[in-house]
């Protein structure tokens, strides 16, 4: 109990002895317009000691006896210093008009930022909807060409089979022709060995073609299939495949010999009673491939040959000895 009353006698003589040795300072602070300002922070200067304005403006701060000087100061305004002379003291802060001018600023400055934020994520947006519906439309365009692909095949298949049989028959009565050229005398049992000219029906071995190119005075040569397609260049080469033993795809030179018959008439006719038009303003393949996804083609309107992708369609004729 001593103890207790003890201390609470060394409080209130230190409380005397502050109290002795500080003064109270009171004041207010305004801004410019004279509205009083809430929270400006008063600070003795030099010392450590300090206080902040009330809802009024006003504040009330105990000093030291050597304190000279009190400081007002808030974000935004100009600092104002007065001296402590025992006077209620008045602060009147002006606006930092420099300090508004770069808050101002920095305020902009976020805006823009928040602006070109926004239209970039807009715009990568619209980018990638737009990707999104090319690469849509790409693979809808892919499978309607492969459907008209397919469709074109199909036809294309059916219309050679029809052609095949109708040339058949014409052959038949072509054939008559060139019996003149494989004869046997039964009475002296001799053969005669046949020759061929350009634009001629080679009707031998099972293959029915038009001769357009000889040697060996007509023996031999090369002769074109009298029916046509057109398909892919790997389809081109099966196609040839079943037409049987011997039958080709035609070389860049040997196309190019096709083309400079364009204006031959015998050729020309024998087309024409083949029931076959050679598609002069098409590109024909031919069987010299270039790397492992073009091969080269053959352009019946001038003559020129090309590299062409393997996957995309072209005219096929075949080509065999004999």
């Amino acid at each position: 109990m001593r103890k207790t009353i003890l201390m609470i006698l060394c409080a209130m003589l230190s409380l005397s002895a502050m109290a002795q040795n500080s003064r109270l300072v009171r004041g207010v602070v305004f801004d410019g317009d004279d509205i009083p300002l809430k929270d400006a922070k008063l600070e003795v200067v030099g010392m450590n000691v300090q206080t902040t304005s009330g809802e009024n403006g006003a504040f009330e701060l105990y000093v030291s006896p050597y304190a000279k000087r009190l400081v007002a100061s808030m974000e935004g305004y100009i600092s104002q210093t007065v001296e402590i002379d025992g006077s209620y003291l008045v602060f009147k802060l002006n606006v930092d008009m420099m300090y508004l001018a770069q808050r101002r600023a920095q305020e902009e400055a976020a805006a823009r930022r928040a602006q070109e934020e926004a239209a970039a994520k807009a715009k990568a947006e619209a980018d990638a909807r737009k990707a999104a519906e090319k690469e849509a439309a790409a693979k809808a365009k892919a499978e309607e060409n492969a459907r008209k692909a397919a469709e074109t095949k199909d036809t294309t298949d059916a219309k050679a089979e029809e052609k095949n049989d109708s040339t058949t028959s014409k052959l038949k009565k072509l054939i008559s022709a060139k019996d003149n050229l494989v004869t046997q005398d039964t009475e002296k049992e001799e053969v005669f060995v046949a020759t061929y000219v350009v634009g001629d029906i080679y009707d031998q071995n099972g293959k029915n073609a038009i001769v357009f190119k000889t040697y060996s005075r007509g023996q031999h040569g090369l002769a074109l299939y009298i029916s046509q397609n057109h398909c892919s260049w790997e389809d081109a080469k099966n196609w040839c495949a079943q037409l049987g033993e011997g039958w080709r795809l035609p070389t860049p030179r040997e196309l190019q010999m096709i083309y400079d018959l364009k204006n031959n008439g015998k050729f020309n006719h024998g087309l024409l009673a083949a029931g076959l038009r050679m598609t002069w303003r098409s590109h024909y393949w031919s069987g010299e491939e270039v790397g492992d996804f073009s091969a080269k083609v053959v352009a019946m309107n001038n003559g020129n040959s090309y590299d062409h992708d393997k996957e995309l369609m072209s005219q096929v004729c075949a080509i065999c000895k004999f």
